[in-house]
Order: structure tokens, then C-alpha cells, then sequence
């Protein structure tokens, strides 16, 4: 099920925005104008990536260890972090972004 994580406008590229759903801490991106959402820790040590995450390009990358993940599907690319990314389904529709964490 969609719900409102953000107004379209706080979501811009090269950065992250942390919102919490249902008590679920998720990142928000927009990358090459389309929006993505993952959980926000990193699930290294959980580093809030709205807090140390530096957007590079297509990927994320936590400044507590320098985990870096693929943003879209929560790959990771650079270690320490072994475990993907959670990614969840979202979409900007008019002035909001939506997010399904089920």
C-alpha cells in the first residue's frame, strides 16, 4: 500500500531525505528524475544515510564506513556493508511521493 513519505519539492537529486513511515526509518533519492526509497540505516552498523550518505550518481554511499549500494535496486557495491540495501516501491504522483514499505 502507497503512503505519503514526502512533498515532491523536499526530494531533490544528489541528496538524501530521511522520512519516517509507520515508525520505519526510509531514504528518499531522486535520481535522473525518478524517486527511490530504501531503508535508511546502513545495514553495516546503521548509520542513518540521511545523516552521513553522500549521493554519487546512481549509488549511495555511507561516510561512517564508505559502504556504497546501487540506489534503485540496494546492491552493494563496496564493502565493509555484505548485506543489500532495502529498496521499496515509490513514485512521485502530482506534488507527493509515495512509498510502499510492506
Amino acid at each position: 500500500m502507497l503512503r505519503k513519505a514526502a512533498n515532491r519539492a523536499d526530494v531533490v537529486e544528489d541528496r538524501v531525505l530521511g522520512v519516517e513511515i509507520e515508525g520505519r526509518k526510509v531514504a528518499l533519492y531522486l535520481v535522473d528524475g525518478a524517486v527511490f526509497a530504501t531503508d535508511d540505516e546502513c545495514p553495516h552498523v546503521g548509520c542513518l544515510l540521511s545523516e552521513e550518505g553522500v549521493v554519487d550518481g546512481a549509488e549511495v554511499e555511507c561516510s561512517c564506513h564508505g559502504s556504497r549500494f546501487v540506489i534503485a535496486t540496494g546492491e552493494t557495491t563496496m564493502a565493509p556493508a555484505t548485506t543489500p540495501l532495502p529498496v521499496y516501491a515509490a513514485e512521485a504522483r502530482g506534488a507527493d511521493v509515495l512509498v510502499d514499505i510492506e
